[in-house]
């Protein structure tokens, strides 16, 4: 089971309307504590890190799952995108990084369905396309 314990992260979140690529900004740092069976893991996003929300591309998949800037997908997708450009943090580990997903997502209610198809098409994804760096 992991856990993540996020600081008051809702109230930091800026949205650019001018930057179509990586609209979400923070306007102050985030302090992440992600607790799992072996570990606790402490990181630090830092003030101004930028992502794309959850970076959901195929309109078929937007079908099943939503909107990629839905409010509860914002948070879990800051964590995993700043996770996944520092892969050192969680030691190359790609399962991780999608239970932490899972978990998070969890975490803001998304539903487990929807949680379900999201994590499996991101493990698809990572595993066939972006392989490079992962040792899971």
């Amino acid at each position: 089971m992991i856990d993540v314990d996020i600081s008051e992260v809702v109230k930091v979140i800026g949205y650019n309307v001018t930057n179509n690529k990586k609209p979400f900004y923070l306007t102050k740092e985030v302090f992440v504590t992600i607790e799992t069976a072996d570990d606790t893991i402490g990181l630090t996003i830092p003030k101004g890190y930028t992502w794309d929300g959850a970076t959901i591309k195929s309109k078929l998949a937007q079908l099943i799952i939503g909107c990629p800037h839905e409010p509860e997908f914002v948070v879990p997708s800051l964590i995993h995108d700043y996770l996944l450009g520092n892969k050192a943090i969680i030691q190359y580990n790609r399962k991780l990084s999608s239970d932490i997903l899972e978990a998070s997502l969890e975490d803001f209610g998304v539903a487990k369905l929807k949680i379900k198809a999201m994590v499996s098409l991101v493990d698809i994804y990572q595993k066939y396309w972006r392989k490079n760096k992962w040792k899971v």
